[in-house]
């Protein structure tokens, strides 16, 4: 994928689109500001209507607005710039992202009228490189905030599906379609725009949705970046689970499980082992979970709290408690095999498969 910025400047009319944009927040009376200058309202807007102008008013415009020139050269380094930080973003290489940003940071300090691209860039790496919710709202607050005065009459083509995703993201907005419609115009770099909304989906708890997105993308993901395979894959088999579709959910945590269980990625490891046993024991495949549990050759330290709590269930439902006697700590669910009572379980911190596992303990007790 290669973004090209010089449709902003072959065509004169996004200069006054931004410069346009920029004096309603800057200028009390527009026509004052640029009677200053010599040109007249009306004609500023006629010309802002045309693809190609022959005058030199826009660049007096924004000269008295403060905004720089753009040079030839910048304009090269800009785009070598961004499409080496959109594949560092797609292959999720962090610690090259980080140096992006960095670079990235004095393009934008140039202040010319490129800026509003160069600051969706720089949220799209933030988002891609911070980690909490908290950390990437904080770090992109005054990008979003600058970015949305322009909206989207400033975006064009593969830039408008990048500032619709952020916006989607940042905003209250619910409707999908128009991400959706711009992700299917630009294959390329639809991902983004599925993603999003897979992302969005899967927050609000809705399953269905999230899923619907989450197996395109598994599908359509280029097959030799990994890491945007793995999170899409990992969050698809929780949607699975989420919406009763265990079996189906086995069959795609073995499609992988070998690949996984290879690397050295905890999380993944973690997460695919949390998704598989899940499922066995919604199906009550105790045997199944059994077996795993007493695999000489898997590391049970990477189990979770919730993998082992299910393992050590599976266990109790089996009636082979053999295999839990080093799990006398998980006092909880010891309660519960010695009382019978699914109260003790409440006392666990109740995650979405807590929840589900305490329903299905209640229904057969």
């Amino acid at each position: 994928m290669e973004f090209d910025l010089s449709k902003y400047v072959k065509i004169s009319n996004y200069k006054y689109i931004f410069a346009d944009l920029l004096m309603s927040i800057r200028v009390s009376n527009k026509s004052k500001f640029l009677d200053e200058l010599n040109i007249s309202y009306s004609s500023f807007r006629g010309e802002k209507r045309r693809k190609h102008v022959k005058n030199d008013n826009i660049n007096r415009i924004l000269k008295k607005l403060q905004i720089l020139e753009l040079s030839d050269d910048d304009l090269l380094k800009y785009q070598r710039c961004i499409n080496r930080l959109y594949n560092e973003i797609y292959f999720k290489e962090k610690e090259n992202i980080k140096h992006s940003i960095e670079l990235l940071n004095t393009y934008i300090d140039g202040n010319n009228f490129l800026k509003p691209v160069l600051c969706i860039f720089r949220i799209f790496a933030i988002m891609n490189y911070l980690d909490t919710e908290g950390e990437i709202i904080d770090a992109t607050k005054e990008d979003y905030e600058y970015i949305s005065i322009f909206k989207k009459d400033f975006f064009i083509e593969e830039f408008e599906v990048l500032y619709e995703s952020i916006r989607y993201t940042f905003s209250d907005e619910k409707d999908t379609s128009n991400l959706k419609r711009l992700s299917n115009m630009y294959p390329k770099i639809k991902w983004i725009g599925y993603s999003t909304i897979a992302t969005m989906f899967y927050l609000e708890k809705k399953n269905e949705d999230a899923l619907e997105y989450y197996e395109i993308l598994v599908r359509e993901y280029n097959t030799a970046n990994h890491k945007r395979c793995m999170l899409a894959h990992m969050n698809m088999c929780f949607c699975l689970n989420a919406t009763g579709k265990y079996s189906t959910c086995i069959n795609e945590c073995n499609k992988s499980i070998s690949h996984v269980y290879s690397s050295d990625n905890y999380i993944w490891v973690r997460n695919l082992t949390l998704h598989y046993l899940f499922a066995n024991f919604m199906l009550n495949n105790y045997k199944e979970i059994i077996d795993f549990y007493s695999n000489d050759s898997f590391d049970l330290d990477k189990l979770n709290w919730v993998s082992t709590t299910i393992c050590i269930l599976a266990s109790y439902l089996s009636s082979d408690m053999s295999k839990c006697e080093n799990n006398e700590n998980i006092s909880y669910v010891l309660e519960y095999i010695h009382s019978k009572n699914i109260t003790a379980l409440h006392k666990l911190k109740q995650t979405k498969y807590i929840i589900d596992i305490c329903e299905k303990l209640s229904k057969t007790s």
